[in-house]
């Protein structure tokens, strides 16, 4: 379960943060997540409840998703898309995700 592993970084770099600006606690993490980032929601809170302590003790994690795009090289067609490959709407062709594969933390809420 990797997801144990990116909570554990998110941690770090969360504490890092809390060094450098002086802040004692956090209220949430604000994350974005790509819907091909290979990552579980529910054992990413899972991990994210069991490294849970100290800094983070009553943290609330909230997850946005974002979600891929696509083109389809048959007929133009855009669309976004939560699969790596997708079948077009318009014509059937296959089409290729392009991101939706990333993890970023983008706020923390602290006091």
């Amino acid at each position: 379960m990797h997801e144990v592993s990116l909570v554990r970084e998110m941690k770090r770099l969360v504490e890092h943060e809390a060094e450098l600006r002086q802040f004692s606690r956090v209220k949430s993490i604000h994350i974005e997540l790509g819907s091909n980032a290979c990552v579980s929601q529910d054992a990413l809170r899972f991990a994210f409840e069991s490294v849970r302590s100290g800094l983070l003790e009553d943290t609330n994690l909230d997850i946005h998703t974002i979600l891929a795009k696509g083109c389809c090289r048959g007929c133009g067609l855009s669309a976004m898309m939560t699969e790596h490959i997708g079948v077009c709407a318009a014509c059937g062709a296959l089409i290729l995700a392009a991101g939706g594969d990333e993890m970023r933390i983008t706020e923390l809420e602290v006091v």
